[in-house]
This record gives structure tokens, C-alpha cells and sequence, in this order.
């Protein structure tokens, strides 16, 4: 959001002016405290408060209620907090990230608990 002066001509709020989840049937938002790449306000599509100027902070709600009535539009939701703390993914910042994306143990447990979800 840092490419105009005007946050409100930011690429990431005019994609969210754009009802991006209308064209998903199911959507899966995972977030992890350990996860210090993705603040959690940001993977679980929250609204923030606090941290930022006034103005920010307005755009960045603005974008989430848009982003909200998007996945409302979408047939089915699961929005995921997971802690890894004492688990092999307690790590932090981007390998935190990325790792649990490429367990196949964690992909195949997900599978296993949200089966009518994952299946297509």
C-alpha cells in the first residue's frame, strides 16, 4: 500500500474492492502465532486496531469489510488459529510460514478433520 500517497488507489485495496472470494466455493484461512511473516489480523482477514496512523487503519478496515462481504458471497468458510508452540513448527517469521505449507502430515490431517471441506 506503500505505491501511492492515497491508500485508497493501493493495488491491495482496489483487489479488494473487487469481491476476490466470489469465485471460490470453499475457503480455508489458517493463521499461527508463530507465524510472524503474516500478522494474524492479516491471515484471518481481521480488522486492526491500534499500530498504525488513523488513516491506515480506516483503509485497512475498509479492505477487510470488503474482503468480508467477498467471502460471505463464498459457499463455505473455515477460518483456522493454530499454535505450534512445542511442535517441529515452532520456528518464527517466514520459515514458519512456509513449512506448514509443505507438511504433508499437517496437509493430510487437515484433510482427515474437514473431509467434507477438502473434498471437491
Amino acid at each position: 500500500m506503500k505505491e501511492t500517497s492515497n491508500p485508497r488507489q493501493s493495488l491491495l485495496y482496489l483487489l479488494s474492492c473487487l469481491s476476490p472470494f466470489t469465485s471460490f466455493r470453499k475457503i480455508i484461512l489458517i493463521a499461527s502465532p508463530q507465524d510472524r511473516y503474516v500478522p494474524i489480523s492479516s491471515a484471518l482477514i481481521l480488522p486492526r486496531k491500534g499500530g498504525s496512523s488513523p488513516e491506515r487503519e480506516s483503509t485497512v478496515n475498509e479492505m477487510v469489510s470488503n474482503l468480508m462481504k467477498s467471502l460471505i458471497q463464498s459457499s463455505k468458510v473455515i477460518s483456522l488459529k493454530i499454535n505450534f508452540s512445542g511442535s517441529k513448527f515452532d520456528v518464527m517469521g517466514r520459515r514458519a510460514h512456509v513449512s506448514l505449507l509443505e507438511d504433508d502430515a499437517f496437509v493430510e490431517s487437515l484433510g482427515y478433520f474437514h473431509e467434507d471441506f477438502c473434498l471437491v
